[in-house]
């Protein structure tokens, strides 16, 4: 069944530039967005060709102000990207995990409650 998902143009906004400004800036080409419905679920997807991190290094970058790189510092990059994800996210009711796709791209995913 197809389902919608209501998500405030703000929040959305603030979720996809985060995550394409990290896929673009700690990611390699070719960046892609996904969406789609699984189960219960519409999952928001931002991969990229890039190894992806760790899970225990992705836990610690949705900490505020935490960079896994620090030696980026002064480029624009303040540690605060997934952290906003992360907490957008649970006000709305979903998540973010690591995801892995077809062997060739890693990144996050956004499931969300669906309205069927």
């Amino acid at each position: 069944a197809a389902g919608e998902l209501l998500v405030p143009d703000i929040a959305l906004h603030r979720v996809l530039t985060n995550l394409l400004d990290n896929a673009a800036a700690h990611g390699m080409a070719p960046v892609v967005l996904r969406i789609r419905s699984v189960a219960r679920e519409c999952q928001l997807l931002v991969l990229d060709g890039g190894p992806g991190i760790s899970a225990e290094r992705f836990e610690e970058a949705q900490q505020p102000f935490v960079r896994l790189q620090p030696g980026r510092v002064g480029i624009g990059h303040c540690g605060l990207g997934l952290a906003i994800v992360a907490q957008i996210a649970r006000r709305l009711h979903g998540r973010v995990f690591l995801h892995a796709f077809d062997g060739q791209c890693s990144g996050v995913a956004l499931p969300f409650p669906a309205r069927i």
